[in-house]
């Protein structure tokens, strides 16, 4: 027989992974919980990081983080990773480079997986972590998929810092550099996050079209010159779109 209490907390939690926001009143009224108990467990969970308010004054909640990270623990279990992570590996295989997955989450990148080249210098971001958006190949390839109306709300809520003498800290710049990734088809982070470091990135898309990721490849500036850039532009996108196609994406391109 089960614990009613642990029940009741997996079924929230699963509830608001499908509807992504909600309110107590909610998840009361969708799993015909009594108000009093449903509370008691929202608010444990959100005293575990488990849940957050998605929106403080509506009093809405959202899974967070942190559940997110605890996920990635079993990361190799899920469909979509495991597809990623053919996909970056097959990529690392032809490009000789390091390779990324990673998803958005509150407006920064978390990296999901990646795969070291042979080169000895090795990468300093590790699976989990988190990075800025604006400065990243992986970010920015997210960014461009933005409505004009989520961006602004993304650089409302975001201080644009110079990490290196590239940063771009302008938001006519970072706006203007978006519209050039939606002519290319692929971001370039040109040593903006690491001012030895250049990343060739694009976005990874479900079948609503909606963006699910990004994939990168990164390498040290003096290697990754513009030819080079040139060169495995087009794997990383033919990776992306590949990689789209097979989470259910439809169209013949990502922007």
């Amino acid at each position: 027989m089960g614990n009613k209490a642990v029940d009741r907390s997996l079924d929230i939690i699963d509830y608001i992974s499908q509807v992504k926001e909600c309110s107590l009143a909610d998840i009361s009224r969708s799993l015909r919980i009594p108000k009093a108990s449903c509370f008691d467990i929202i608010d444990t969970l959100k005293k575990r990081d488990i849940i957050e308010y998605a929106d403080i004054r509506a009093k809405t909640y959202r899974l967070s983080i942190k559940l997110y990270q605890i996920g990635c623990t079993v990361v190799n279990d899920m469909d979509v990773s495991k597809l990623a992570h053919d996909t970056i590996k097959d990529l690392s295989r032809a490009t000789g480079e390091t390779c990324y997955f990673a998803v958005e989450r509150d407006f920064q990148i978390v990296y999901i997986d990646k795969v070291e080249s042979s080169n000895p210098i090795r990468s300093t971001c590790q699976i989990g972590s988190v990075n800025s958006m604006y400065s990243t190949g992986l970010g920015k390839a997210i960014l461009a998929k933005f409505n004009e109306k989520k961006l602004e709300s993304y650089l409302s809520s975001c201080s644009l810092v110079k990490k290196t003498a590239f940063t771009k800290v302008l938001p006519s710049e970072l706006k203007d550099d978006l519209i050039n990734v939606r002519k290319r088809g692929y971001a370039i982070d040109d040593r903006e996050g690491m001012d030895y470091v250049r990343c060739v990135a694009a976005p990874v898309l479900d079948r609503n079209s909606d963006v699910t990721g990004a994939i990168s490849i990164a390498s040290l500036a003096d290697n990754m010159t513009d030819r080079r850039i040139m060169e495995v532009s087009g794997l990383v996108v033919k990776a992306a779109l590949e990689l789209s196609q097979q989470l259910g994406f439809s169209g013949d391109s990502l922007y």
